[in-house]
């Protein structure tokens, strides 16, 4: 769900509000922003960050500046690796 979006559905498929809901039960989380992916994808990464550690939810967060949608396939270089190695 793009950040402007204001359509009901927004509650239910958008994962800023389930971060509110008992935010003890959730998991650590890894959370990698690509700089090459969509703008409008992109511009709902920092906010989802912010709510995540204003509930102190565990989280982990990269960048990949030059990495694109798919960066751990599509981009073979040294952040793509050290990204996905966190994964493992």
């Amino acid at each position: 769900m793009y950040k402007n979006d204001t359509r009901k559905e927004y509650s239910e498929f958008s994962a800023i509000p389930h971060l509110k809901q008992n935010p003890e039960k959730i998991m650590p989380l890894l959370v990698v922003k690509a700089g090459q992916d969509s703008s409008d994808l992109n511009e709902t990464i920092d906010p989802f960050v912010s709510e995540a550690k204003a509930h102190r939810i565990p989280l982990e967060y990269r960048e990949h500046p030059d990495g694109q949608h798919g960066f751990d396939i599509l981009n073979d270089d040294e952040t793509s690796r050290e990204i996905n190695l966190l994964q493992r």
